[in-house]
């Protein structure tokens, strides 16, 4: 298995504000888990609210996230890299989406029947 992320700038396309803050972008990180000739996407998208940044995310991703060589179950999977966030719950969220959607399209089936919800 291979984690490789890249970033994106989201720009408003008007300000987008609360009464806290207004911004006119947004920057967001894109993972990928890649293996078998499956690659899963996840995306963190970090909040100042939460004091989540995308800074921190790429270092965390930098540093190097420690991932079992196979998946044969992607609880088990997702036991072993979660904790690796360090806190931050976008990145969790957006590994948590890359290792579900690597599952899914592994075993060929969505991620509602995975949930076993009716669409």
């Amino acid at each position: 298995m291979k984690l490789s992320f890249s970033t994106y700038r989201v720009n408003c396309t008007h300000p987008f504000g609360i009464s806290r803050s207004s911004h006119d972008y947004y920057d967001i990180v894109y993972v990928y888990l890649e293996g078998e000739g499956v690659v899963g996407r996840g995306e963190a998208a970090p909040s100042a609210r939460y004091n989540e940044f995308t800074k921190d995310i790429i270092n965390i991703l930098e540093c190097g996230i420690s991932l079992p060589e196979s998946m044969d179950d992607p609880i088990a999977f997702s036991n072993s890299v979660l904790p690796q966030s360090k806190g931050i719950k976008s990145l969790e969220v957006a590994l948590s989406m890359a290792i579900l959607d690597w599952w899914c399209q592994k075993e060929g089936i969505s991620l509602f029947e995975y949930f076993g919800a009716n669409p």
